[in-house]
């Protein structure tokens, strides 16, 4: 059996009282934020050319999160 995915918790939790109703919202992981930042930084490097696959992007996009998280939890 694998091992869950560290997802690092939530990058921005919120929480708000909507109509004397507290409400907590979780938003998205930190392993998503992560991904989304180093995706951002693939697209737009000389690496990445209009023949990439999109699904290679994305994996590395989450490879990239992953060793970030890994190197948080090592500090």
């Amino acid at each position: 059996m694998s091992q869950p995915i560290n997802d690092g918790g939530s990058a921005f939790p919120k929480s708000v009282v909507f109509d004397q109703v507290f409400v907590e919202g979780n938003g998205m992981t930190l392993r998503d934020y992560f991904a989304g930042q180093a995706m951002a930084a693939i697209i737009t490097s000389v690496y990445c050319t209009p023949e990439t696959i999109y699904t290679e992007v994305s994996s590395r996009a989450y490879a990239q999160a992953d060793a970030m998280l890994k190197a948080r939890e090592a500090k």
